[in-house]
């Protein structure tokens, strides 16, 4: 059904994110897919996010 269609270019986030996953330096930091975590692998919530739970924001969002 599809087999004409052909594939579109490759999603640059996926290429960001694949090329952060093989990276092993010591001082890498990844913020590509939003999940922020310390020196010692804990998840780490931004101080602007805690702010919109708080005020509703979020809420609205979703």
């Amino acid at each position: 059904m599809f087999g004409h269609i052909q594939p579109g270019p490759p999603d640059p986030m996926f290429t960001l994110k694949k090329n952060a996953d093989n990276d092993n330096s010591p001082e890498k930091v990844d913020l590509g897919v939003g999940i922020y975590r310390s020196e010692v692998g804990k998840y780490q919530e931004l101080e602007v996010i805690r702010q919109a739970y708080g005020n509703g924001l979020i809420a609205k969002l979703i």
